[in-house]
């Protein structure tokens, strides 16, 4: 349901033409469908999109897919995807950026390992990017560039292709970089005991001794 905004023309390649807005809409959903499917390489492939609030598919897009790609916003949207990936054993790759600042990582589909989840990041409230974006034009600050959305885009990029071919170096971590100064930190991410998802089998049955009359 998420549309194009002409902020947004600066950052995106798949940004409608005015032929193309005039012919799909400005949504995005189904703009980014059409531009891939225009670039595509394969003869018989397919793109599939839906102008929705992903929740209201059910698990589907989640049981049809072979990898989760988070390319959203909003900290509880992120959220949200990370726990059903987690649920039908998806790997999880998302990336971000703020002006020169990005992040990429990578959590693998296995319960043992740490999850996007695991970081404890704060999932309440909602995000409008126009709110934000005139927030920071009024402290005069840049809220995103081009290359930085690029350069998250390439580490995104490369964690998917890498996972197909079963190189996955950024599995369970998480890197941070500026730009301006070409530097980037991987950090290892560990299991959090307050994890929304479930990381360890269950525990097996253990018998408690109660009176016939006590209580539970």
């Amino acid at each position: 349901f998420d549309e194009f905004e002409p902020h947004n023309a600066t950052r995106s390649p798949m940004f409608p033409s005015p032929a193309e807005a005039a012919e799909l809409g400005s949504g995005k959903a189904v703009n980014v469908a059409a531009a891939a499917r225009r670039r595509s390489t394969c003869a018989t492939g397919s793109t599939w999109f839906a102008s929705t609030p992903i929740q209201e598919l059910a698990d589907a897009p989640f049981s049809w897919c072979n990898v989760v790609i988070s390319a959203v916003d909003n900290p509880r949207a992120r959220s949200y995807l990370a726990q059903r990936a987690r649920l039908w054993e998806r790997p999880f790759i998302e990336g971000g950026f703020a002006a020169q600042r990005i992040s990429a990582s990578l959590f693998g589909p296995d319960p043992e390992e740490a999850c996007w989840c695991c970081e404890g990041i704060e999932t309440e409230g909602t995000f409008s990017c126009a709110r934000y974006a005139k927030a920071a034009e009024a402290v005069g600050t840049i809220p995103a560039l081009q290359t930085g959305a690029a350069a998250a885009a390439a580490l995104v990029s490369e964690a998917t292709l890498g996972w197909f071919h079963n190189v996955a170096p950024l599995r369970g971590r998480r890197v941070f970089g500026d730009i301006s100064v070409g530097a980037a930190r991987p950090l290892d991410v560990g299991i959090s005991a307050n994890c929304v998802n479930a990381h360890q089998p269950w525990e097996a049955e253990v018998s408690i001794g109660i009176p016939a009359l006590g209580t539970l």
